[in-house]
């Protein structure tokens, strides 16, 4: 009887409808509200620290364990480089993609003066909220190159320097597929292990998320008003619209592959970077 509950109710709080109605409803709280309930916007935010608490974890351990694998079976040989050129040709899809995009829909271009200024405060409260994070990168792509390798591991880590934290991951997982079978062995299903316990995690945080988003929609409608989130509506649909391009895009091609141990790996490493990158 209590299992069956748990069921139902995890089923209700992931539909679809939960999750928008918590949106929907948060938005429309904050626009009435105007911020006089001061405990819903941190609420919010902790919610969004739970999430990125689990992105360097993920991203660390799915990297590093899918090439570990990749190089201990011998399989690298044959993936690596059908890997790197569609990791390549990936980004490079999504940039095309973006600025086809940009150009067709022109967001942004009816936008009165009040909502650009609105936005552009709030794009410099982030920016200068991430400048501790974030190197600065110099004049040219050398510096851009440098600013890549980590100085220190470490710093990283607690800087939150995805770039530099990949760029180690990837060269951890090099190294860890090139020393004994043995120790890579136990090496790599600690890792694994690692990598489903903070995907656990993540179950667990989205089982709230028709509350999180609520929170959030509240604090950000708050701030910028409906005004302003109305004026970027064509420039959420266009991310939507891209997004659905590239998802269909990146399943027919798993479709037409599925089942290989190339394909796992890449699933695993994609999913790890959009993890990351996209939180």
């Amino acid at each position: 009887m209590i299992r069956s509950l748990k069921s139902g109710l995890a089923r209700l709080l992931l539909h679809p409808v939960a999750v928008f109605a918590g949106l929907l409803l948060g938005g429309l709280y904050g626009w009435v509200d105007h911020g006089q309930t001061p405990f819903i916007g941190p609420v919010g935010d902790v919610y969004v620290r739970l999430l990125q608490m689990c992105v360097i974890p993920l991203l660390f351990t799915a990297v590093a364990t899918s090439l570990g694998r990749l190089f201990l079976e011998g399989s690298a040989n044959r993936y690596l480089s059908r890997l790197i050129v569609l990791l390549v040709s990936g980004l490079l899809v999504a940039g095309a993609l973006g600025l086809a995009l940009g150009q067709w829909g022109q967001p942004g271009a009816d936008m009165q003066q009040h909502a650009r200024q609105v936005i552009g405060e709030v794009v410099f409260r982030a920016e200068a909220a991430s400048a501790g994070t974030v190197s600065a990168v110099g004049g040219g792509f050398a510096d851009l190159v440098v600013n890549i390798v980590p100085e220190n591991i470490f710093g990283a880590l607690t800087t939150g320097n995805k770039v530099a934290i990949l760029f180690f991951a990837i060269l951890f997982g090099v190294a860890l597929g090139s020393i004994t079978r043995e120790k890579s062995e136990r090496a790599i299903e600690l890792m694994e292990a690692l990598y489903e316990t903070f995907i656990k995690i993540i179950e667990w945080l989205m089982y709230v998320l028709p509350v999180g988003l609520f929170c959030l929609a509240y604090s950000q409608i708050s701030l910028i008003g409906i005004e302003v989130l109305l004026a970027m509506t064509t420039l959420v649909l266009l991310l939507y619209a891209g997004a659905m391009t590239l998802i269909v895009l990146y399943t027919v091609l798993i479709w037409l592959r599925v089942g290989g141990s190339y394909w796992r790996s890449v699933g695993a490493l994609k999913e790890a970077m959009f993890v990351a990158f996209g939180t």
